[in-house]
């Protein structure tokens, strides 16, 4: 999932036109909200459920830090190229509002489908403008090695060797040094 996250002093945005079939039933009129985080939500093929909850989770600290309560949810397919299927997409965004209302954030989602036009106005302090990069499974997926760094693969590529550096500065390979006479 990724997310861009804008501390708004508004945002405006219109249904323009459906943009697939599976898009929600939503009357074509401007919608202002005032005071707010908005959230441009994209969701990936791998996202789940618990993908939404983590991410609110994220959202949620950043709320606490700046004094914020309010988000809308603005699916926003524009952040990846990896994209879930609408039918999943739409599960996980409606995840995302239930889980933040929960948690008592005032939470409103913009309709899943649609080309919207938008006006926004971001508050000008340095934490306004974060991009968040919410991976599938966490940490444990990292356990699992279904996500591994670079460094990681790097790593099983290095072939290690061993010496026995003798008091005259020579070296011996391990595998060829004698060890009879010596304790461990």
């Amino acid at each position: 999932m990724k997310i861009l996250q804008l501390h708004s002093n508004f945002i405006e945005y219109r249904p323009v036109e459906r943009e697939i079939s599976q898009a929600e039933d939503v009357e074509q009129k401007t919608y202002r909200i005032e005071d707010l985080v908005v959230l441009f939500t994209c969701v990936e093929r791998d996202d789940d459920l618990e993908t939404a909850r983590r991410a609110i989770d994220e959202v949620k600290v950043f709320l606490d830090k700046v004094g914020a309560n309010r988000v809308l949810i603005y699916p926003y397919a524009h952040l990846s190229a990896d994209l879930a299927g609408p039918f999943e997409a739409l599960r996980v965004l409606e995840e995302m509002k239930a889980y933040a209302e929960k948690l008592g954030v005032e939470v409103y989602r913009a309709p899943f489908g649609w080309c919207k036009e938008f006006s926004i106005s971001v508050k000008g302090h340095p934490l306004a403008e974060q991009f968040k990069s919410i991976v599938s499974g966490g940490k444990e997926a990292a356990e699992k090695g279904e996500m591994v760094s670079r460094a990681l693969e790097a790593e099983e590529k290095i072939k290690s060797y061993w010496f026995i550096l003798k008091p005259d500065g020579s070296m011996i390979p391990i595998e060829e040094f004698d060890f009879t006479g010596y304790e461990n």
